[in-house]
């Protein structure tokens, strides 16, 4: 027998093949054990017979990538500072300094699917360059975020960051006010991916 450590961070999608054969050799009930304790958050110790092992071994480590990480990072460098970031309170006193509650006509506009938020410690902000001068959503900008719709807050907002060749070389933000209709086909343009041919 040898004994095998399994850890929340080391299951990928990619490794779920290979995690069902793991638990037809283990049985039901290490297998229950195993799960309970990574969804928990710890660490398991199982005893495997050697062609469990052999199974496990097979499992690819995920490594620390020091370059990985740092791109990531700068990324993230990238997002929140290429363009101011307001609370929901802000937008609304900006729309309207007369609300009642100011976070009431953000959190409409979020669901109506006219502006976009990412979370930043604990809380939602909302870009700059989705608001025209009087502090409502740029119009076009809800034709933008239904074609990203499958896209997470941060890719949204990554790739509004991005400078784009379909753009000649700007980024989407710095065009969505004077060129949306431009802003709207470097959109469709990066969900059809690129044409090889």
């Amino acid at each position: 027998m040898h004994t095998v450590t399994l850890q929340r961070a080391a299951i990928s999608r990619e490794s779920l093949p290979d995690i069902r054969e793991i638990r037809l050799v283990v049985g039901a009930e290490a297998w229950a054990a195993i799960t309970e304790a990574v969804m928990q958050g710890g660490a398991v110790t199982q005893s495997l017979s050697s062609d469990g092992q052999a199974l496990v071994d097979r499992l690819p480590i995920r490594r620390h990538d020091p370059v990985a990480q740092r791109l990531k990072q700068r990324a993230a460098d990238v997002i929140l500072n290429g363009t101011s970031w307001l609370t929901s309170r802000e937008v609304g006193v900006r729309a309207d300094p007369a609300a009642a509650n100011p976070h009431s006509l953000t959190s409409r506009w979020l669901s109506q699917g006219r502006v976009f938020a990412i979370e930043h410690r604990g809380q939602k902000v909302f870009p700059d360059y989705a608001f025209d001068l009087l502090g409502h959503p740029v119009v076009e900008l809800r034709e933008v975020l239904k074609i990203l719709s499958g896209c997470s807050a941060l890719r949204i907002a990554s790739w509004f960051e991005s400078r784009s060749s379909r753009l000649d070389g700007r980024k989407p933000r710095e065009l969505l006010a004077s060129q949306p209709g431009v802003v709207i086909d470097a959109a469709r343009a990066h969900m059809a991916g690129p044409l090889h041919g």
